[in-house]
């Protein structure tokens, strides 16, 4: 085990790792720094979200003395470019105070592609967020601005509005665990993909749902949104843009988690496009080029059996493809959580379009064939 933790949980110097119970991870930080200290490799920097697991460990060797002694409960630790509090173990975001402050006349589309950059969001967290900025910069490029010239007055006006805003990302916090405790553990858990699309931009994101003994924990895991091209694409295409993107998305999360030794005990993708799910039933080569491509993709990485429909009040994926401003995402419990249902002891799957039509203008004009004898 030391060993496939070894080449399994390092990143370049940095061990991130952990186990389901205080013991377990003793005794897997005990095995790492005996294993890895007979190699002369000596790790330091030691850090975990329970007091116990640090007592025994060099204070010389820990990344902060006093974690969890009285008054220090504010201390954080940088894991790969995302900020972890080990008192309380959730994750949260340090923007706003990295952002230089900017006068009206120096705000320009080179500003605008630097904050996008400043906001690191690997698993797309704030995707509703950080979407609006994005939807800004194709305007910025619409209008055929350069880098350096000043922004125009909407473009400016959003741009201010959204930035004022960032610092309220900073109350976002995400925890840390999707699994619940081990002794209320069915040792069961659930993917749920939702995907959606709009005119402006198409979406996915991703759900755990942990099964208890006598509750249910619903976490969201990743998310990415993807704006739409400047060429017009109808919404039926955007949105099978976004089945692709979500397929996609859930395949390398059920590779990751396999990784881990986790291995869901179902997997659900979500959309509300009932033109999507139609062209999901059909043999793809009937569709024009178009269709068929993704199709024949989507139904290589997810089954049709896995596919159902969802109302678009009950998708969250609807928000990443409209967006929020940040002040309004740390609120937004549909796009944390999912759709109330999803938190329920028992699923109860929604009630299914009883006749899912394609969209006929998609098909191939097949030659009509005459025969005679």
């Amino acid at each position: 085990d030391l060993a496939r933790i070894i080449l399994r949980d390092f990143y370049v110097d940095d061990l991130m790792s952990g186990a389901q119970t205080v013991p377990k991870a003793i005794e897997l930080q005990t095995g790492l720094h005996q294993h890895l200290a007979g190699q002369h490799f000596e790790v330091r920097k030691w850090a975990s979200s329970h007091p116990d697991v640090l007592k025994n460990i060099d204070p010389a060797l820990l990344e902060h003395e006093a974690t969890f002694e009285m008054g220090n409960e504010e201390h954080t630790i940088k894991t790969l470019g995302i900020r972890w509090k080990p008192v309380g173990d959730y994750f949260f975001f340090s923007i706003g105070h990295v952002l230089p402050e900017a006068t009206r006349a120096g705000l320009t589309k080179r500003m605008m592609l630097s904050d996008i950059a400043k906001v690191f969001d690997p698993l797309g967290w704030l995707s509703p967020a950080t979407l609006k900025l994005k939807l800004l910069m194709q305007a910025s490029w619409m209008k055929g601005l350069a880098w350096d010239a000043p922004l125009p007055a909407d473009v400016l006006e959003s741009f201010l509005e959204w930035r004022i805003q960032l610092p309220a990302l900073r109350e976002v916090i995400i925890p840390r665990s999707v699994l619940l405790p081990e002794e209320e553990d069915l040792n069961a858990f659930e993917l749920h993909m939702f995907c959606d699309a709009s005119e402006m931009a198409y979406a996915a994101c991703i759900y755990s749902r942990a099964i208890g003994l006598n509750r249910v924990k619903v976490t969201l895991l990743c998310a990415k949104t993807k704006v739409a091209p400047l060429k017009a694409v109808s919404v039926p295409r955007l949105e099978l843009c976004a089945a692709v993107l979500g397929s996609k998305l859930l395949t390398t999360v059920v590779d990751a988690l396999a990784s881990l030794g986790q291995h869901p005990l179902s997997r659900h993708a979500w959309s509300d496009s009932t033109i999507v799910l139609s062209w999901l039933n059909e043999v793809p080569r009937q569709w024009n080029t178009f269709v068929q491509n993704r199709v024949s993709e989507i139904q290589q990485l997810v089954p049709r059996a896995e596919w159902r429909h969802v109302g678009t009040l009950d998708n969250p994926a609807d928000i990443g493809t409209r967006g929020l401003q940040p002040a309004l995402l740390k609120g937004e419990s549909k796009w944390w959580s999912g759709p109330k249902w999803l938190g329920e002891t028992s699923l109860e799957i929604p009630i299914q379009p009883e006749h899912l039509q394609p969209c006929q203008d998609e098909r191939k004009k097949v030659p009509v064939l005459a025969f005679s004898a």
